[in-house]
């Protein structure tokens, strides 16, 4: 590609990723894309397993801000080339090593604190998919954060764990959250992320935490409850509830409510 264009290493897991070619390349030149393999396969059993992956490059002019047409189709135009590549790379997987992986953990977490950098940013990534509980006490501080985003991983990662110190932090996510909280999507409530952390933990506990809060002022906590009484209990515990909350003031909870007593009847 010439000056003034755009390389678009793209791939199908994220998406698009812009690399600004504001200067000729040194030809021949190399790129590194780096795919995170937990996000694309999950390889549970030790073995050597080949990963392919495949992908167009696709190169654009640089969008002209003096050109009407730029302007009207947000500066890009079809590209002016594509390049299908394709890459494999062989991967072992060896068998779980207690000791190594504790020696992991602590390095990734050196490495992810502070979160300021790509690198940190990688060992982040790498830490969420760890199903360890050494990762725990990480993903508990990174819930004080006011970095909303932050709080959102550190909820769905401790939904994984069957942990009492897990439990805990999930149940620290039902307190009404701190004004000063950034990143946050409009609408999105932290209790409402931290109540389908609740339906989705292992922990026996985790189900009737989430019962308690039948009368919460959230109507989408309330929904999240009926969900748990009508996949997580029995017919004859469920049955009562769904009718007690079929009754809800909110027509999206009491009819979440009469569906899953419709489901019951239809199951008897």
């Amino acid at each position: 590609p010439r000056a003034g264009s755009w390389l678009d290493v793209g791939n199908y897991i994220h998406g698009p990723a812009w690399i600004p070619l504001l200067t000729k390349p040194p030809y021949p030149a190399e790129y590194t894309y780096r795919l995170f393999l937990p996000f694309a396969a999950t390889l549970r059993q030790p073995g050597t397993y080949t990963i392919t992956a495949r992908e167009d490059l696709q190169f654009y002019k640089y969008p002209d801000p003096k050109r009407d047409d730029s302007k009207k189709t947000g500066g890009y135009t079809t590209a002016a080339a594509s390049i299908p590549i394709e890459a494999t790379a062989k991967v072992v997987v060896g068998q779980p090593d207690d000791k190594k992986m504790g020696v992991l953990i602590d390095d990734l977490v050196k490495q992810a604190t502070p979160l300021t950098t790509r690198d940190a940013a990688n060992a982040y990534m790498a830490l969420q998919s760890i199903p360890d509980e050494r990762v725990v006490p990480y993903f508990l501080q990174s819930l004080q954060s006011d970095n909303g985003n932050l709080k959102i991983d550190a909820l769905r990662v401790l939904s994984e764990f069957n942990n009492d110190a897990a439990l805990g932090g999930l149940k620290d996510g039902m307190a009404p959250a701190s004004p000063n909280v950034t990143n946050l999507s409009q609408g999105t409530t932290f209790r409402i992320i931290a109540a389908i952390g609740l339906l989705n933990s292992p922990h026996l506990d985790a189900i009737p935490t989430l019962l308690t809060y039948r009368h919460d002022p959230d109507p989408g906590v309330r929904e999240i409850v009926v969900e748990a009484i009508a996949t997580r209990l029995s017919p004859e515990k469920a049955s009562p509830l769904l009718q007690e909350m079929s009754g809800d003031k909110n027509k999206d909870v009491s009819d979440a409510a009469k569906k899953g007593l419709a489901k019951l009847v239809k199951k008897s």
